[in-house]
């Protein structure tokens, strides 16, 4: 669901991107953030922090919120069901401590073999989610388009490139807990890689004549290219991550992951510009695809299925 709403996001600044000055687009996106910021000023700690905290208190508080439960009353109906999230509540506080998250934290939870071996895993699956230009690609497709001769105009195209992505976004949502996500990653990894495979080999040998007379070929590929990301590769990244972690170390586990991606964020929309306009598209796409081929092949044979793991463990 978060990246369902980032490719929303994303589609959304293709739409206005499309028809608003240049100029006047960073004015809207700044308003974004203090949107954000007064959004979440009245939102309660979450309970599994709280009940990290000892502070049970205000984590049973914080989890009546969170579920939308009133304060118990006279009614017997009200009061009913008062009880029955109070229950729930009580089973959510015992999952929470009995997975150890009350503990002191010490280097040697990170420093050990099976730990380690998550984090190459997660490192993995970062620099293949951002090398493989699942993000970054969808930045430049404007530019794809001119250079293949896309009959189409460049901005709708983007647009209708955004809308394939959010149809990815809500297969794999349907799909997830059905599938498992190595399945779904994985058909994802190697979809992509085919279809940047396809983009190159179009740069390479298609005749000027080829893509005059097919000039709805690059927008079926760069679409079929952004469905088959969002099934896998954009979609289970957060979920995956989430899962591999041990109970005990996860909120800090997934805080140095996010970082981590966030920083290879940075690094893909640095690498993509420089290598689409110095080394040309084809090699762009010959290394987005043979990031595919590595993490299809390295994640084939590590990465366990998380799919019904205990979250507590």
């Amino acid at each position: 669901m978060a990246m369902m709403y980032v490719s929303i996001g994303m589609m959304v600044g293709f739409t206005l991107a499309s028809y608003l000055s240049y100029y006047l687009m960073p004015c809207i996106i700044v308003c974004l953030p203090v949107v954000f910021l007064l959004a979440i000023i009245g939102l309660s700690e979450t309970p599994q922090y709280l009940l990290r905290r000892g502070r049970d208190e205000q984590a049973e508080k914080s989890f009546y919120f969170y579920k939308n439960l009133k304060p118990p009353t006279s009614s017997d109906k009200e009061a009913s069901l008062h009880d029955a999230a109070k229950m729930e509540f009580d089973t959510f506080r015992l999952q929470v401590l009995s997975g150890g998250v009350t503990e002191s934290i010490s280097w040697r939870d990170f420093i050990n073999v099976p730990t380690l071996k998550i984090f190459g895993l997660i490192f993995v699956l970062i620099i293949c989610n951002q090398l493989s230009g699942s993000f970054a690609i969808f930045n430049y497709t404007s530019h794809i388009f001119a250079e293949l001769g896309n009959k189409m105009d460049p901005n709708t195209s983007t647009i209708v490139v955004g809308a394939a992505q959010l149809v990815g976004i809500f297969s794999a949502v349907a799909l997830v807990d059905r599938l498992g996500r190595r399945v779904l990653l994985l058909t994802s990894m190697g979809g992509m890689g085919l279809g940047e495979l396809a983009i190159a080999l179009l740069k390479c040998f298609a005749s000027a004549e080829f893509l005059e007379q097919n000039g709805w070929l690059p927008l079926l590929i760069m679409c079929l290219v952004a469905l088959i990301a969002s099934l896998g590769v954009i979609a289970l990244i957060f979920i995956i991550i989430i899962e591999l972690l041990p109970a005990k170390i996860r909120s800090i586990g997934t805080s140095l992951s996010m970082a981590t991606f966030s920083g290879f964020i940075f690094v893909a929309l640095k690498i993509y510009p420089t290598m689409i306009y110095d080394h040309g598209l084809a090699a762009t796409m010959f290394m987005s695809a043979g990031m595919c081929l590595f993490g299809f092949i390295v994640l084939g044979l590590f990465l366990p299925e998380t799919k019904g793991k205990l979250m507590t463990h």
